[in-house]
C-alpha cells in the first residue's frame, strides 16, 4: 500500500492473551447500533468473526514495506504487536539480527543458518563495525570481525543480555589479523573446546548442549591499524561447588568423563586410575556405554590437541590431569559420618587407600593432605580439649554467635575439592591468556560480557525449584538490566534536565531495582537497634550473611525474615509484590524480569552454601607446596594474587589497558566494605558484580539482547545437518517446521522484561545524539565554508554558542531536529548520520585531491631520483673508461705506490683524535661512576625505607586482621544480643499479659472472699432490722447493677449498629475504590495508548515536515539550477545571434572580396 492509502485504512492489530491478530475496524452501518464508548467493532481476518473489543486492545499496523525493517525504530506505529510482527517476519526469513535504536536484538536461530549472507551490524555509527558472519548458539562457532573506524582512544563494551537459559558456550571472536586470521580463528576454536570441557556439565535427562556456569568478560585490544592483536579472558562467579555437589538431573563436568575414557595406560598408571572406585561421594562415575566412551575418548584427543595448539606444554597438561585425578580420589576417599552435631571426634577419611592416592597425585604426604583438609576442625578439637568443662561451656555460650555453624567432615572434603577446581580453572584461563598475549602497542579495547543467562526450571518443563547458584545467575541478569535502565532512562533524562531541554517522557512504571533490593539491599550493618525500633530492611544476601553467624539458625528463619521485609501485607496483600511465600516448605517466589517471569526457589541448605568453607582456602597452599615441580610451576603465579581477588580469574597482563582493568577490580575489592566482608561468601558475590559494573561503566556500553523465539524445550528442537551437505526433503520439512515455531507470549514477556518498547519511545521522541559546542563546530564547520573563514581552525572561540548557532543556520536543518542546551547540541535520530555523510562527501573530495597532489609530488621525486641515478651511472661509466686508459701509464703506477706512504701522517692525526675520544669517554665513565654511586646510595636508602614501610604495612595488615576479627566478633555478639533482646521483649509482653490475667483473677477472688465473709457474718445472731437493712442494701445494689447492665446493653447495641454502618460504609468505599481503581487503570491504559498514538502521529508529522523541508531544499536548489541554466541559455542565445550576424557580415565581406579578385583577374 502507498503511505497515503495505508494511513486511511482501517486495518489494525487485535491484541489478546495468545498474541495478536490482524483485524479490520468496522464503521457503523445504518440500523446497526453503535458500540459503547471506549469500544470498537472489529472483524478478525483469520476466522471472519465480528466482536466488540476495548480500544486499548487495538493497535495500529505499519505499512507492509516495514515488515522486514532492519531497525525497529523505523516503524511508523511503534507498538508491541508491530515489533513482534517484524521480529517474526525476519525470524522466518532467517534474519536474526534487528536493530532497536542504539541496541541490537538477536533471535536464537532454530537451526544452522546456511544461506546467511554477511551482514554488517553497526552497533554504534562511526565507532565500531561488527561484521557478523555467523551467529549461532551451541555447536557452531560464532565469528565476529571487529573493525575500529574512529575514536580509537575510547573503550567500548558489548553486554549480551540473555533472557532465557540458552545452552551456549562462551562466544568466540575471530579477529582479522592480516595474513594470520585463519590461525587466530583456530586458536579461538581451541579455546572454546577447552572451556567447554572444563566448565560444562553432562546433562543426564535433557540431552541439550552444555552451558557455561560462569560469567566471562572477553577483552579485545585494538592497535593503531584497526587490528586486534591480542585477547584476554576474565571469569567471575564460577560454580566451584558443582564439582562436589552434583545436581540431580546433571552429571559432573565433561572433562572427567573425557579423561577417564581417553587417557593412555601410562597416564592412567601415573594418576593411579587403573582401578576405579565402587562409589564416589562427588558423583564422578565413568561412562558405561561403549558408544559414549568412544565419543568421550575422541573429544579428549581433541582437547589435548587444542591445548597443544594453544601452547600448553606437556608438563602443564600433566599438572592439569593430576589435579583432576586428585579431585576424583578425594571423592572416592570420602569421610566418616558424624554421629551427632556435637561430636568432638577427629574427622578423617573413610578410605585411606584413596586418600593416599590423592596425596601421591598431589605430591604431598597423607598427613599433610589430611591436616590441610581438616585443619580448622582440628583447631576446634584442640581448643575444646585444652579448655576445662566449665570454661568450655562458658566459651560456647559466649561464642555462639561468633563461631556459627560448624563444618562437618564431608563439607571439609567438598571445600578442598572446590578449591582445587577453582585454582585449576584460574590456571587454565591464565594459560589461555598467555597464548593470546601480544607485545604490540594497543590503543583501545573492546569488552564483551557474556553471562550464563536467565535460569528458570519452568522453561525446561522441570517441576523442581531453582537453586542458590541459579539465584546468583539471575542476580547477574538483574544487575545488568538495572545498568541498562540507568543508562537508557536515568542518565538520559538527567542529561536533558541539566541542559534544560524539555522531553515529554516519564520514567517507566516498573524498574528492576525492586527485585534487586530483594537480593542485595544493604543496611547499616553496625547500627545498634533499640528494642522498640523497627528493624531495617535487608536483602537475601545480607540476611544469609547474618544468620550464618548465629548458632542454631535455620533456613526457616531466613525465609521468614525475607518475607517479612518484602512480602505485601494488609490491604496490599492482593497486589503482586517482589516476593511471595509458596505453599511448599521452604520455598518462595521472586518476580524477575519486572514480574513477567517469576522464579520459584528452594532455600533448603542455603545457610550452608553461604558459610565460608575454610578448607577451600588451603587448596592453593597444598598445590604451591607440592613436591611435584609440574604442579608447583603451574600454580606459582597465583601466589601473587590477593586473597580477596581469588574469585576472579584472568588478572594477568602487562599492557596498559590490562593494568587499568586489574587496578579497577582491585580497587573494588580493596574498599572498606570489602575489607570488613573479606570472609563473607555473599559479599564476594556482590563485590564481583560491582567489579564487573565498574569495568563496564568505564567504557562506551552497547547492549545486545539475545531473545529466544520459544521456551527451551528439547522436544521442539530440530537437528539440522551440516549446511554444506545436501539436505533431503524430510530435513528441509523439519527445518521449515522449526523456523515456523514462534511463541508470541514468550517473546512478548522477554520484550517487556527488557523494556525495549519504552527505550525505543525515548529514543524516538528524545535527542539520543549529543555533542559539545566546540566539538560540533570543529567537526562540521567544513560543511559551511563561511564558518571556516570566520573562525578558522581555532580549538575554542570566545562564544561557542554563537558560532554553533551560525553554523546551524548555514546547515539549514529542520528546526525540530536540532536543539541547543546549556553546553551541548542535541540531535534527533538520523541527523548526525546525515551530517556525517555530507562531511564525508566533502572530505572525500578533498582527500582525493590531496592524494592526487601527493602522488604527483612522489612521482616527481621519484623521477628526479632516477635522473640523478642516471647521471651517477654515466659518471661511473666515464671514470671506468678513463681508468682503463690510464691504468698502464707509468706515472699512475708510481702514484699508486707513493700514495700509501703519504697515509702515515693521516693515521697519526686519526690516532690523536681517537685518544681525545678515549679521554672524553673516560671522563664520562668517571661521571657515570659517581652518578651510579649516588644512585646506589639513594637505592639503599629507598630500600631501607621500603623495608620499614613493608614492616609497617605488615603491622597494619595484622592490626586490620585483628580489627576485622574483633568487628566480626562484636557484630555476631550484637546480633546475638539483639535476638536475645527481642526474645526477652516477647517474654516480657507475654508476662505482662499473664500479669493482667492474674490481677483479674485476684480481684474476682477478693470479691468472693468478701461475699463469703458477709455470709459468714450473717450466720451469727442479728436483729430483724439489721437483716432488713442488709436486704435493702442488696436490693439497691441489684437495681443499680441492672441499670448499669441496661446501659451497657444499650451502648453495645448502639456500638453494634455503628459497627454495621461502618462496615457497610467500608464495603461501599471498597467497592467504589475498586471501581475507581479499575476505572483509573482503564483510563491510564487508554491514556497511554492515546499518548503512544499521538507520539506516533507527531513523529509521522515531523517526518513529513522533514521530508517537505528536504523537498523544499531540493526545489530551491532546482530553481537555482534552472535559473542558472536559463541564464546560460539566454547568454548562449545572444552569443549565437551575435555569431550569426558576424557570420553573415563576414560572408558578405568574403563575397565582396571574391568579386574584387575576379574583377582584378579579368
Amino acid at each position: 500500500l502507498q503511505e497515503d492509502v495505508w494511513y486511511e485504512t482501517d486495518r489494525v492489530w487485535f491484541v489478546h492473551k495468545d498474541g495478536y491478530s490482524l483485524a479490520t475496524v468496522l464503521k457503523p452501518d445504518v440500523g446497526t447500533p453503535e458500540p459503547p464508548e471506549g469500544q470498537v467493532r472489529i472483524r478478525v481476518d483469520s476466522d471472519n468473526s465480528i466482536m466488540v473489543v476495548d480500544e486499548e486492545n487495538i493497535q495500529r499496523i505499519n505499512p507492509a514495506k516495514l515488515d522486514y525493517a532492519d531497525d525497529i525504530s523505523f516503524l511508523v506505529s511503534l507498538n508491541e504487536s508491530s515489533i513482534v510482527n517484524t521480529l517474526e517476519k525476519r525470524y522466518q526469513s532467517q534474519l536474526i539480527h534487528t536493530y532497536a535504536g542504539p541496541n541490537l536484538v538477536v533471535m536464537k536461530p532454530s537451526a544452522a543458518i546456511s544461506s546467511y549472507s554477511g551482514k554488517v551490524v553497526f552497533v554504534r555509527t562511526g565507532v565500531i563495525c561488527v561484521n557478523i558472519l555467523k551467529y549461532e548458539y551451541g555447536h557452531r562457532v560464532q565469528e565476529y570481525s571487529w573493525v575500529v573506524l574512529g575514536k580509537l582512544q575510547e573503550q567500548a563494551s558489548a553486554v549480551f543480555m540473555t533472557y532465557y537459559e540458552i545452552r551456549k558456550i562462551e562466544k568466540t571472536f575471530c579477529m582479522k589479523l592480516g595474513n594470520n586470521s585463519e590461525h587466530f580463528v583456530f586458536l579461538s576454536v581451541f579455546c572454546l573446546s577447552i572451556l567447554r570441557g572444563i566448565c560444562s556439565p553432562l546433562m543426564i535427562i535433557h540431552a541439550s548442549r552444555g552451558s557455561t556456569n560462569f560469567l566471562s568478560s572477553v577483552f579485545l585490544t585494538t592497535s593503531c591499524r584497526g587490528c586486534i592483536p591480542c585477547k584476554q579472558i576474565q571469569t567471575m562467579l564460577l560454580e566451584r561447588m558443582r564439582v562436589a555437589q552434583r545436581p540431580e538431573e546433571e552429571g559432573t563436568f565433561n572433562v572427567f568423563y573425557q579423561m577417564f575414557a581417553g587417557m593412555d595406560s601410562t597416564l592412567r598408571t601415573e594418576l593411579r586410575l587403573h582401578q576405579m572406585a565402587e562409589s564416589n561421594s562427588f558423583g564422578i562415575v565413568p561412562l558405561m556405554k561403549p558408544e559414549e566412551k568412544q565419543k568421550a575418548s575422541a573429544v579428549f584427543g581433541q582437547l589435548q590437541a587444542a591445548m597443544e595448539s594453544l601452547g600448553f606444554t606437556a608438563s602443564e597438561q600433566r599438572a592439569i590431569w593430576h589435579v583432576l585425578a586428585a579431585i576424583y580420589h578425594l571423592g572416592a576417599a570420602g569421610t566418616c559420618k558424624d554421629d551427632s552435631a556435637s561430636s568432638v571426634g577427629r574427622k578423617q577419611f573413610q578410605k585411606f587407600e584413596w586418600a593416599q592416592n590423592a596425596a601421591s597425585v598431589l605430591g604431598c604426604d597423607l598427613e599433610e593432605l589430611s591436616t590441610a583438609v581438616f585443619k580448622h576442625h582440628l583447631k576446634q578439637i584442640i581448643e575444646q580439649v585444652t579448655a576445662g568443662a566449665n570454661r568450655r561451656s562458658q566459651e560456647d555460650e559466649n561464642n555462639a554467635g561468633r563461631v556459627g555453624p560448624k563444618m562437618t567432615g564431608i563439607e571439609c572434603v567438598e571445600g578442598m575439592a572446590a578449591g582445587f577446581y577453582e585454582e585449576l580453572f584460574a590456571a587454565v584461563v591464565s594459560l589461555i591468556n598467555r597464548s593470546f598475549a601480544s607485545n604490540q602497542l594497543c590503543l583501545a579495547s573492546i569488552m564483551v560480557v557474556d553471562t550464563p543467562g536467565f535460569h528458570n526450571p519452568r522453561h525446561q518443563n522441570k517441576e523442581r525449584a531453582a537453586t542458590f547458584e541459579e539465584l546468583c545467575h539471575n542476580y547477574v541478569h538483574e544487575r545488568l538490566q538495572a545498568l541498562f535502565y540507568k543508562k537508557t532512562f536515568v542518565s538520559e533524562l538527567e542529561r536533558y534536565k541539566e541542559e534544560n531541554i524539555k522531553v515529554a517522557f516519564n520514567f517507566p512504571e516498573s524498574s528492576p531495582f525492586a527485585t534487586l533490593a530483594v537480593v542485595d539491599q544493604v543496611s547499616s550493618q553496625f547500627k545498634v537497634q533499640t528494642i522498640g525500633q523497627i528493624e531495617e530492611v535487608r536483602g537475601l544476601l545480607w540476611i544469609l550473611d547474618e544468620e550464618v553467624l548465629v548458632q542454631g539458625s535455620s533456613d526457616t528463619v531466613v525465609l521468614d525474615r525475607l518475607c517479612s521485609y518484602f512480602e505485601n501485607k494488609g490491604t496490599d496483600k492482593e497486589a503482586k509484590g517482589p516476593v511471595r511465600k509458596c505453599e511448599q516448605t521452604l520455598q518462595l517466589e521472586v518476580s524477575h524480569q519486572l514480574g513477567k517471569d517469576p522464579v520459584r526457589y528452594d532455600v533448603t541448605g542455603w545457610i550452608n552454601k553461604a558459610k565460608l568453607n575454610l578448607s577451600a582456602q588451603n587448596a592453593i597452599q597444598v598445590l604451591q607446596e607440592s613436591k611435584l615441580e609440574i604442579l608447583k610451576n603451574l600454580f606459582k603465579p597465583r601466589s601473587k594474587t590477593l586473597l580477596v581477588c581469588r574469585s576472579v580469574a584472568g588478572l594477568e597482563g602487562s599492557s596498559q589497558q590490562a593494568m587499568q582493568r586489574v587496578g579497577c577490580i582491585r580497587k573494588t575489592f580493596s574498599s572498606s566494605f570489602a575489607a570488613v566482608k573479606r570472609k563473607s561468601v555473599c559479599a564476594q558475590i556482590k563485590l564481583q558484580m560491582d567489579a564487573l559494573t565498574n569495568l563496564v561503566k568505564r567504557s562506551w556500553i552497547h547492549f545486545v539482547h539475545c531473545v529466544v523465539p520459544r521456551s527451551e524445550d528439547d522436544s521442539t528442537e530440530v537437528k539440522i545437518s551440516h549446511p554444506q551437505k545436501a539436505v533431503d526433503s524430510g530435513d528441509r520439512q523439519n527445518k521449515e517446521q522449526a523456523i515456523s515455531v514462534f511463541d508470541i507470549p514468550t517473546v512478548r514477556a522477554q520484550l517487556c522484561g527488557a523494556q525495549l518498547l519504552d527505550a525505543l519511545r525515548l529514543y524516538r521522541i528524545g535527542y539520543p545524539d549529543h555533542m559539545m559546542f566546540s566539538e560540533f563546530r570543529r567537526r562540521f564547520q567544513v560543511i559551511a565554508p563561511p564558518i571556516i573563514k570566520k573562525y578558522g581552525l581555532a580549538y575554542t572561540t570566545t562564544d561557542e554558542r554563537k558560532a554553533v548557532e551560525e553554523l546551524l543556520q548555514l546547515l539549514d536543518l529542520e528546526k525540530r531536529s536540532v536543539i541547543m542546551g546549556q553546553s551541548q547540541v542535541f540531535l534527533k535520530p538520523g541527523v548526525l548520520t546525515q551530517l556525517e555523510k555530507q562531511r564525508e562527501k566533502l572530505i572525500t573530495q578533498n582527500l582525493i585531491f590531496l592524494q592526487a597532489v601527493c602522488q604527483g609530488f612522489l612521482t616527481r621525486q621519484r623521477f628526479r631520483k632516477l635522473k640523478i641515478q642516471e647521471m651517477a651511472i654515466r659518471c661511473i661509466q666515464k671514470n671506468l673508461a678513463k681508468y682503463q686508459t690510464v691504468k698502464d701509464w707509468p706515472w699512475w703506477q708510481l702514484l699508486c705506490k707513493v700514495r700509501p706512504m703519504l697515509d702515515v701522517n693521516i693515521t697519526d692525526e686519526k690516532l690523536r683524535a681517537k685518544e681525545d675520544e678515549v679521554m672524553a669517554l673516560r671522563r664520562k665513565l668517571e661521571k657515570s661512576e659517581r652518578e651510579r654511586n649516588e644512585l646506589r646510595q639513594s637505592t639503599d636508602l629507598l630500600e631501607s625505607k621500603i623495608t620499614d614501610l613493608t614492616a609497617e604495612l605488615s603491622d597494619e595488615w595484622f592490626k586490620g586482621e585483628v580489627a576485622c576479627q574483633v568487628m566480626e566478633t562484636e557484630r555476631s555478639e550484637r546480633l546475638r544480643v539483639a535476638r536475645e533482646a527481642k526474645e526477652l521483649q516477647n517474654k516480657y509482653d507475654q508476662i505482662q499479659k499473664n500479669l493482667e490475667t492474674v490481677e483479674k483473677q485476684l480481684e474476682e477472688a477478693q470479691l468472693q472472699i468478701q461475699t463469703q465473709e458477709l455470709w459468714a457474718g450473717g450466720n451469727g445472731t442479728g436483729t430483724k432490722e439489721e437483716w432488713k437493712v442488709r436486704f435493702d442494701c442488696a436490693q439497691t445494689e441489684i437495681d443499680f447493677l441492672r441499670k448499669k447492665v441496661a446501659q451497657f446493653e444499650e451502648r453495645l447495641e448502639s456500638e453494634l449498629r455503628y459497627r454495621k454502618e461502618l462496615e457497610q460504609k467500608l464495603t461501599d468505599l471498597q467497592k467504589s475504590y475498586e471501581s475507581t481503581k479499575q476505572t483509573a487503570q482503564h483510563l491510564k491504559r487508554k491514556c497511554k495508548h492515546l499518548t503512544s498514538d499521538l507520539e506516533d502521529s507527531r513523529l509521522l508529522m515531523e517526518s513529513q515536515q522533514n521530508r517537505n523541508h528536504e523537498l523544499e531544499k531540493k526545489q530551491k536548489k532546482f530553481d537555482l539550477q534552472l535559473a542558472r541554466a536559463l541564464g546560460e541559455a539566454a547568454f548562449e542565445k545572444t552569443l549565437r545571434e551575435k555569431v550569426t550576424q558576424e557570420n553573415i557580415t563576414y560572408r558578405g565581406e568574403i563575397y565582396r572580396l571574391q568579386q574584387k579578385i575576379e574583377v582584378r583577374k579579368n
